[in-house]
């Protein structure tokens, strides 16, 4: 009897251990961008939903989804002059660069200095699961500094865009 417990104890042991850590790349790809516009100073306002515990935690998930969907997604084109094409179109820039990335997305990380929120986004709020909750926000992503930022670390290559 005692064999069969320690088994079950390195068993689960094993299956804890080895369960694949969740990155930005699966925790940020369920979620589509719209483009709400255009702006001549190189900004694009985009809906971009997040979800969280919280207000507070859907907004920084709706921020960072905003971000990463211009870089590595693309948004629907739903008004003219918006960027619908990602800003890298390598489908394997993501792991690629995953230092990089890994870090830009952290919280507070890089990601925060190229975008702002528009509105609360408390109008558009949904339940997610009994402790998660979904909110859309308008968030305004600045496409030039991210491209800027981009090619100092040498990730987006002069003819890219």
């Amino acid at each position: 009897m005692k064999i069969k417990i320690y088994c079950l104890y390195i068993f689960l042991f094993l299956c804890i251990g080895c369960a694949a850590k969740k990155n930005v790349t699966q925790a940020h790809c369920n979620y589509q961008l719209k483009c709400a516009g255009y702006g001549h100073d190189g900004t694009q306002k985009v809906y971009a939903w997040g979800e969280g515990r919280n207000l507070k935690e859907a907004r920084e998930d709706a921020l960072k989804n905003a971000v990463h969907g211009t870089i590595f997604k693309g948004v629907q084109d739903e008004v003219d002059g918006c960027r619908k094409s990602p800003l890298l179109p390598n489908p394997n820039a993501r792991q690629q660069h995953s230092d990089y990335f890994d870090a830009f997305f952290s919280p507070q990380g890089e990601y925060v200095n190229h975008v702002s929120q528009v509105n609360s986004g408390s109008k558009d709020v949904l339940r997610a699961g009994k402790k998660q909750l979904k909110s859309q926000f308008l968030v305004v992503v600045n496409l030039s500094s991210l491209k800027r930022s981009l090619k100092a670390a040498g990730i987006l290559k002069g003819l890219n865009y």
